[in-house]
């Protein structure tokens, strides 16, 4: 292994940062071992533009010195001035010493390493001065620099215990030999060069003024090539005469508005026109297909789209004609004008390439949608002129900013769209974009905490006190969380850690991709940006997203949307299914099942509209067409939220809709007067003010950002503008004006709200029309998320949906449907392969499976082991036996079938030849014994083992009932809680784990509850525990109440608290508020009420009772039956009064409390330990 060295190269000018780019992106992409490394081949390929210089100790040169003694490191120095030139290299003199004696201060265990390098550094700069003198090299003075100040050094040693996971009161932890790494003065230096090496400061400003390099900030777009028989039917000599003309006039006004700017040359002129001749035909192309597609089968084009031709429209759509080639023309203009012809070009390719291969597109996403041409091109299929869409969101012509399509793929198949890119563009010129993971407030807080061996008890108090924000600062928090400025006060130890986090705060932590971001370049990447390469060995840029688009880089959004995927496999569930081949883009937007499911708030799995909020949100407000489903993706988010009760009240006509002029009535009717879009904005202020909707977008967005300079500009604009064309009085202006900046803090975008409302509508529509194939596919698309698994089966129960055990005969390897149920995949199993489902399936072609047996001898790869789970998971059901029958024939079964197929194999005949195929079967079957079969405990316990879930039935679908009367919330809910909400449910617990604290050796206990949704952790400290510990068996039926909680981790996954648990059956008499009894004056008589009656006083206790009376007219009466007849409910009364009376004729009303959270800081926290351990 040869050992790699330290060099420092800097980029002299433009050339320099191309070379340096390749060299580091070479370094990481093909020469990375353990770290980044380049040979000095490859440094004298790309050393033009580059200074170099020999680095610290590290650096080869200065190694030679310490290793070899001048000699060596005149070999060495003589390598790099053959590559880089005796001008464009010099040698680097450090001294990390500081003042005399400094070493004293360090602690006993670091001196030594101090004096050492001390030693080898003054050894190296003796030799490189000589080296200096002797070959005319120059040399420079610096010092490494690994923190900004010198008091930073603590914080430094901490980032790297972190780095390391060590902490600082570990002896062998990494850290630097002196306190001297940080960015010293021009004084400092001085004091330590300036005597005896001035010439080697002299030289730092030679090279610092040497380095003139400034990024070019110039497009490098791919350029689209349209097809040549395309290409041959265009004037292309008026095209080129055009272009030149054009660049010359803009090179003649350019030089008029700056004479002493350079001007291109002759090379690059005609670059220049042959790029304006590229954009040109780009422009020409996309135009024809916005009216006429790519041919016959053609996915886009104006008569795809509306079904007819623009130019010969029938009489009663003329005017649509016209408004919409009015408003294509003036898009066209406005991309060509603003060069983004071949931009538009390139997203329709890759979109048109994944439609033409059946690959799933989103229908659209974000501004973008609000263009025509989008939509005609098939780059979107949202019709902005239905919607009212703008295009001025997307592309500003008075503000021109890059327009950016973010795209939405099927995530099955995303990588291929991305793979046809690079093969089209080139491997080169292709790249996903690197990001990077920064040390936030609660994770270095944390971090640091760790590092001073503080205990987690005193870090998880310390982050629990900063506000759980994402773009949470340190000084925001400092601001915003009282409990923490007391902590502060009170403690030491934590301002110790504050003032340290300060410092690391934000620092990068480790590199990532970017979810969805792909760069695509005209050119090789590597000479504009360096590489690297991710996780998974795919090419990245190492600058983040917004420094790739600040060098003139094309940033697509390529994302992998799972609905796209549960759309798909639900139109080819029905398809196999029911025969039926549904095209979503034609489904009716008036399908009244869809809205009754809506309005029902039946929206599980349904595309942004599944949260409990949101399907509360559709029953209240009544959705009625799809313009309530975008309003409702829109208003349905933390800022907007405020006004849902306006705008539902405004709906349905209990609060009265109001306008601040009578011309925003037109624009905002459809949202009932609230300014619900960043769009109504944009026409409140071009009807209102006379602003052009380019400019309507700028105000906007200078409100949205809140810059106050340009807000103050916008707001004198706006009233004058409003006087001028309205002779709106100024105090109306200005109320108009406060609306605006309120609103527009809020406002969505429509046009992302449009696209996404079609996806809500297209799975709502596949749930009410083709629920079960919609559910199988939903259920397909989350195999690996076992809890919400769980739930969604739970959510399909209660539509009456039948869930089937995986079939050899009937299952694909994921959820499939079988007439109105759904069957488990047979990928679903655990430990059974992908390979063998798939060796089932093929073998299945061929008929379906008649035993045992026959399975065996068709497939390959079934071992008794894989064969037991078959069998266990139900998958075998269909050949009519008991699995207790199936389990007791899997030997004999696999020895008779192994002989068959080693006759087969040798070719030999018999005797049972002569028989027919029936004949033989029968025959070479195994004797079929006769047990009874394995009892219901076993058999659901087998089905939970082998498919995560109880499918069967469940142990807690005798308690249904009980559960749904009595607990305040299911498990799946609760996943979606924030911290310290009281809840109730009832559950059985599973792995049961039974620990001690570490502290003070107290008991607890951690186990899992499941309930019909799903399952959860929960803790189970001391005091509680010692209350519940003979109930804690794993399986047994419980009553928790309890409150939820989350760790400080970015998405941690949601836990419970318990506060009390009880035996599930304990609730009736701990949790009942009333006992509701309904009579019948059709059924019941004297006699019942004489036996209930003795019930009732035969079980006498604390819950009232209300009789429910019905009378023979309808009428029905509620009469409390007095206090001597309050009851003790239990599972024996109930089971009476049903004897009775009958069936469901009483119905318990639950107490509706819940545990209530302690305040989170206990000021007095450190006396309450105290209290705790006495």
């Amino acid at each position: 292994k040869q050992r790699a060295y330290h060099l420092i190269l800097l980029a002299e000018n433009q050339q320099g940062y191309h070379n340096l780019c390749k060299l580091i992106s070479e370094a990481h992409t093909t020469g990375f071992y353990y770290k980044p490394r380049i040979d000095k081949e490859l440094l004298a390929q790309y050393h033009e533009g580059i200074i170099g210089m020999s680095a610290c100790l590290q650096g080869e040169i200065a190694v030679a010195a310490r290793n070899g003694g001048y000699n060596e490191a005149k070999k060495m120095l003589t390598d790099y001035l053959d590559i880089f030139g005796r001008k464009n290299f010099y040698l680097e003199i450090m001294y990390h010493g500081g003042q005399p004696g400094a070493y004293a201060a360090l602690p006993p265990d670091q001196q030594e390493d101090f004096r050492e390098m001390i030693e080898e550094q003054k050894l190296v700069n003796k030799i490189l001065l000589q080296l200096s003198k002797d070959m005319e090299v120059p040399v420079v003075a610096t010092n490494d620099v690994h923190y900004l100040r010198k008091e930073h050094v603590r914080s430094h040693e901490l980032l790297l215990c972190i780095q390391t996971r060590a902490s600082m009161d570990m002896p062998n932890r990494m850290r630097l030999s002196s306190d001297e790494f940080y960015f010293k003065s021009g004084d400092e230096m001085y004091e330590i060069f300036g005597n005896e090496v001035p010439e080697a400061l002299t030289n730092t400003l030679e090279v610092a003024e040497r380095c003139n390099v400034t990024i070019g900030y110039e497009n490098h777009y791919p350029e689209y090539n349209p097809p040549q028989e395309f290409v041959d039917t265009l004037d292309m000599e008026t095209i080129r005469v055009s272009s030149c003309d054009e660049i010359k006039k803009e090179i003649e006004k350019a030089a008029e508005k700056d004479p002493e700017a350079p001007k291109p040359d002759e090379d690059a002129e005609k670059d220049l026109v042959r790029r304006r001749i590229v954009m040109k035909v780009a422009g020409a192309y996309l135009r024809q297909i916005c009216l006429y597609g790519t041919g016959e089968d053609s996915v886009c084009g104006y008569k795809r789209k509306y079904g007819y031709d623009p130019y010969n429209p029938p009489e009663d759509k003329k005017e649509e004609a016209e408004t919409n080639l009015k408003r294509m023309d003036y898009e066209l203009e406005i991309i060509n004008r603003t060069k983004y012809p071949s931009y538009f070009l390139c997203v329709w390719d890759f979109i048109n390439w994944a439609k033409e291969h059946g690959i799933p597109v989103g229908p659209g996403r974000g501004s973008g949608a609000g263009s025509i041409v989008a939509y005609l091109s098939g780059i979107t299929d949202i019709d902005p002129m239905r919607y009212d869409l703008l295009f001025e969101r997307f592309l500003n012509p008075d503000r021109v900013s890059p327009p950016d399509f973010d795209t939405d793929f099927c995530e099955r198949r995303r990588q291929e769209v991305i793979d046809y890119v690079i093969n089209k563009y080139g491997a080169d010129s292709v790249s996903q974009i690197g990001t990077y993971g920064t040390l936030k407030a609660k994770v270095v807080l944390k971090d640091i905490a760790r590092a001073l061996s503080r205990t987690p008890a005193e870090g998880n108090m310390l982050t629990k006190t900063v506000p759980d924000d994402p773009k949470m600062t340190l000084a925001k928090a400092e601001q915003e969380s009282p409990d923490l400025r007391e902590l502060k006060k009170k403690e030491p130890w934590v301002n110790e850690i504050f003032d340290h986090a300060k410092n690391l705060e934000l620092l990068n932590r480790q590199m990532g991709i970017h979810a969805c971001g792909v760069i695509i370049c005209n050119q090789p990447l590597a000479d504009l940006v360096p590489l690297g390469r991710g996780a998974h060995e795919e090419v990245i840029t190492q600058y983040t997203a917004p420094l790739c688009e600040s060098v003139g880089l094309l940033k697509m959004d390529f994302l992998g949307l799972r609905t796209l995927t549960v759309i798909q496999d639900t139109c080819d569930n029905i398809r196999k299914n029911r025969g039926i081949e549904l095209n979503m883009d034609t489904v009716p937007l008036d399908d009244k099942k869809t809205y009754d499911l809506l309005n029902n708030g039946d929206t599980v799995a349904v595309f942004q509209l599944e949260s409990g909020g949101m399907q509360d949100l559709c029953r209240k407000f009544g959705v009625e067409n799809i313009k309530h489903i975008i309003a409702l993706v829109a208003i349905y988010r933390p800022g907007p939220m405020q006004f849902i009760d306006l705008f539902v009240g405004r709906k349905k006509g209990t609060i009265p809709t109001e306008y601040d002029h009578p011309k925003m009535e037109s624009l905002l009717k459809e949202t009932y007067g609230i300014m619900l879009y960043q769009e109504q904005i944009m026409q409140v202020v071009q009807v209102l003010a006379g602003f052009s909707l380019g400019q309507a977008d700028i105000l906007r967005r200078a409100i949205g950002k809140k810059k106050i300079k340009d807000m103050l500009a916008q707001h004198d604009k706006f009233v004058e503008g409003c006087a001028a064309t309205n002779n709106i009085p100024a105090a109306q202006a200005e109320v108009i004006w406060e609306n605006i900046k309120k609103f527009a803090d809020y406002g969505f975008n429509k046009s992302h709200s449009a696209a996404y409302a079609i996806m809500s509508y297209r799975t709502a529509y596949l749930k009410a029309n083709y629920r079960p194939e919609f559910m199988a596919a939903v259920m397909t698309s989350e195999l690996s998320n076992s809890e919400k698994l769980a739930f969604l089966i739970s959510e399909c129960r209660d539509a009456g949906i039948r869930i089937l055990p995986p079939d050899v005969n009937t299952s694909d390897v994921n959820f499939t449907v079988d007439g109105d149920a759904i069957r488990f995949g047979l990928g679903a199993i655990k430990g059974f392969g992908t390979g063998v489902s798939q060796s089932i399936l093929e073998a299945r072609k061929d008929g379906p499976f008649k035993s045992l047996t026959d399975l065996l001898e068709r497939t390959d790869g079934i071992n008794s082991k894989a064969l037991e789970s078959l069998i266990r998971a139900g998958a075998l059901d269909s050949t009519g036996l008991k699995r207790s029958q199936l389990l007791a024939m899997i030997e004999s079964s696999i020895a008779s079938a192994n002989a068959t197929k080693r006759d087969k194999e040798s070719g030999q005949g018999s005797l049972f030849d002569m028989l027919s195929e029936e004949d033989q079967a029968d025959l070479c079957e195994v004797e079929v014994p006769d047990i009874p079969e394995i009892d219901e405990e076993e058999l659901l316990d087998d089905e939970k083992r082998l498919l995560g879930f109880y499918v069967s039935g469940h142990p807690l679908d005798r308690h249904k009932d009980l559960i749904k009367t009595f607990s305040s919330a299911k498990l799946a809910e609760i996943s979606k809680m924030p911290n310290d909400v009281g809840v109730k449910l009832g559950g059985m617990l599973t792995t049961v784990t039974r620990k001690l604290t570490k502290q003070d050796q107290k008991p607890f206990a951690i186990f899992q509850l499941e309930d019909l949704t799903g399952n959860m952790e929960c803790i189970c400290y001391n005091k509680v525990y010692e209350k519940c510990k003979e109930y804690l068996l794993e399986g047994a039926p419980v009553f928790v109440k309890a409150l939820t909680k989350r760790s400080e981790e970015e998405n941690a996954p949601c836990a419970l608290m318990v506060q009390e648990l009880i035996p599930l059956l304990d609730v009736y008499e701990t949790d009942s508020a009333e006992l509701h009894i309904h009579l019948d004056g059709t059924r019941h008589n004297r006699s019942h009420l004489e036996q209930l009656g003795k019930l009732l006083g035969a079980n006498s206790g604390e819950v009232p009772v209300v009789l429910c009376v019905h009378t023979q007219d309808g009428v029905v009466a509620f009469v409390e039956a007095g206090r001597k007849f309050n009851v003790k409910i239990n599972r024996a009364l109930l089971d009476e009064i049903d004897r009775i009376l009958g069936e469901n004729q009483y119905r318990i009303k639950a107490n509706r409390e819940v545990p209530q959270a302690r305040p989170r800081y206990n000021r007095d926290w450190k006396k309450d330990k105290e209290e705790k351990k006495g």
